[in-house]
């Protein structure tokens, strides 16, 4: 995997970072993130960018320390050389050519040592291995490998007991919300919710039962969630003495996106926690105040997300 791995991050580097329909519509980050078997990988000290020539660049220490490819610098000459399998290339920092397998090829961008760190571009790369990878522009994820999408459990993140967190589903209702089935109808279920899961946006993207939580970002009235179809209500945990600050999603204002998933707004404002929580002083209630953002309204477990705004 390994092998393959190092192939397929390479690929990336053409890519154009996307630009969304609307000021709050994209996430605003410009982080790349490298998505391996349906994990983030980590970059612990240099991280990939894009370039003025928009192209991405990587860390050639995550060339050896991940992939399992070795690398070679030559300060004399400047040039970083990175072999595995068989294959060879050479690249000289600031150059837009390179030798691969013994022949001269030019390309769009060029290595460069930026804050001490040697960066190659992962286009090239990539074409000179013949290998390729898929790119989410929206969000800035790079998925390397098979493309999967793991659950809280199958990252190994450990289940905590729904009993620690009762104070955050309100004092004298909690009941409702932890024997809810799909979609905020308050169906019994015939067992109550016994575990939940506790991520961080880190953890995305994520298998939450039948939907894939993707990415989440808040805008100036709203908060958005990218998923795979429509997930209902989420709720807003402060921890506070109000129930959870149920969000259901605009109507109307879904928009299926180029990749097929969903990008859906909840608005950050709205008089049903009053009406419904008993906040009278709701308008002043920012995301700031936020504990977790629920999804319990999908699948047979509870996952909370750490203030991911």
């Amino acid at each position: 995997m390994k092998r393959r791995l190092l192939t397929a991050l390479v690929a990336v580097i053409g890519m154009t970072v996307f630009s969304g329909p609307g000021i709050d519509a994209a996430p605003a980050t410009v982080n790349i993130n490298v998505i391996m078997d349906g994990k983030r990988l980590k970059f612990p000290d240099a991280k990939p960018f894009v370039d003025s020539n928009n192209r991405t660049l990587v860390p050639v220490r995550f060339v050896a320390e991940n992939l399992g490819a070795k690398v070679a610098w030559h300060d004399e000459v400047d040039r970083v050389e990175i072999s595995m399998d068989g294959k060879y290339i050479a690249l000289v920092i600031g150059e837009k050519k390179a030798l691969v397998n013994g022949e001269e090829v030019a390309f769009d961008t060029a290595a460069v040592v930026r804050q001490g760190r040697t960066f190659v571009p992962l286009r090239f790369v990539s074409e000179a291995l013949g290998q390729t990878v898929e790119w989410d522009g929206y969000s800035k994820y790079v998925y390397v490998g098979e493309k999967v999408f793991l659950t809280p459990k199958e990252m190994e993140i450990q289940s905590k007991s729904v009993d620690h967190f009762r104070k955050y589903f309100g004092s004298e209702n909690y009941k409702k919300y932890l024997t809810t089935d799909v979609m905020g109808k308050f169906f019994e279920k015939d067992e109550p919710y016994t575990k939940l899961y506790v991520i961080t946006k880190e953890h995305l993207p994520i298998q939450i039962g039948d939907v894939v939580v993707h990415d989440i970002w808040k805008g100036q009235k709203v908060f958005f969630i990218k998923n795979s179809g429509a997930i209902g209500e989420t709720a807003l945990l402060t921890g506070d003495q109000y129930e959870p600050r149920l969000r259901s999603s605009v109507f109307g204002k879904d928009v299926k996106l180029p990749d097929g998933n969903l990008e859906q707004q909840y608005a950050i404002v709205t008089p049903r926690d009053n009406t419904g929580g008993g906040d009278k002083n709701y308008k002043a209630f920012t995301l700031d105040k936020v504990v977790y953002v629920g999804f319990f309204h999908v699948g047979e477990y509870i996952v909370l997300m750490e203030n991911p705004f």
